[in-house]
């Protein structure tokens, strides 16, 4: 009996990886077509709203196509907080990227590495958007975040305070560097909690799986001036996301 399940196994697994290259091919259909409109619409309305709008609706075609829902809560805490913020989120799948892409209610600004823009279907808005940064957190990298921090530019900056992905999906330490830039300029950060993507789309993955249940959960901004030091802000943002995980993942 074992050995029918491991032969099904291994059948299963094939026939996943021979599918990989049509998947591969869809989704470039869905980013290009989706990219082209969001650079038109970038062209036409220069406040940036059809280019956010058609971003989003890009995110969530690609989840759709993948045969995910996404839960969002927590919206509310956004209200009356404009332009220089940032939203920091655990890290647990490259999922977490459309889908924060598609769910966030304005166009975020993203912290990445260079290697994201060669992923197919996000590497073309990260190269519009994002604030990219080589690996090793060198000072030329904290140097890239502060340059987007004192620019004119309003759009929110989402950061990944872990560092990289989440090896088990559970959340991790976050790291100092990133953030206590934004404690230095007196940003609000705003903790956002992100589950059930691992399991989907893990680390090192070839092939994503389908029917996932996703849940976005956007807490209260919290203010530098509410707290002794960027440590303890910093640790305040980490508890507040680590727990909301927890208690979804109960």
């Amino acid at each position: 009996m074992a050995d029918v399940s491991v032969e099904q196994l291994r059948k299963k697994s094939l026939g996943n990886l021979l599918k990989l290259p049509w998947h591969v091919f869809r989704m470039l259909l869905i980013s290009y077509k989706y990219r082209f409109c969001a650079l038109v619409g970038g062209w036409i309305d220069k406040e940036g709203w059809l280019e956010y709008r058609t971003s989003s609706l890009y995110g969530r075609a690609l989840l759709a196509y993948m045969g995910h829902e996404v839960e969002v809560k927590g919206l509310e805490h956004l209200d009356g907080l404009e332009g220089n913020y940032v939203v920091a989120a655990n890290h647990a799948s490259y999922l977490d990227w459309p889908l924060l892409l598609a769910y966030f209610p304005t166009h975020l600004r993203f912290i990445a590495k260079k290697e994201l823009t060669h992923i197919p279907a996000l590497g073309s808005y990260a190269a519009k958007r994002g604030i990219l940064i080589d690996r090793g957190g060198s000072k030329a990298a904290f140097a890239k975040i502060e340059q987007g921090i004192t620019d004119s530019d309003p759009t929110p900056i989402l950061i990944f305070p872990e560092g990289t992905r989440s090896a088990d999906g559970q959340p991790r330490k976050f790291k100092r560097g990133g953030l206590a830039l934004f404690c230095k300029y007196d940003w609000p950060i705003v903790p956002v909690t992100i589950t059930g993507t691992h399991e989907y789309l893990p680390r090192d993955a070839v092939m994503f799986k389908s029917g996932g249940h996703f849940t976005m959960i956007v807490s209260k901004p919290l203010y530098r001036k509410d707290f002794n030091s960027d440590d303890a802000l910093i640790g305040a943002v980490q508890e507040r996301v680590h727990q909301i995980f927890h208690e979804v993942a109960a």
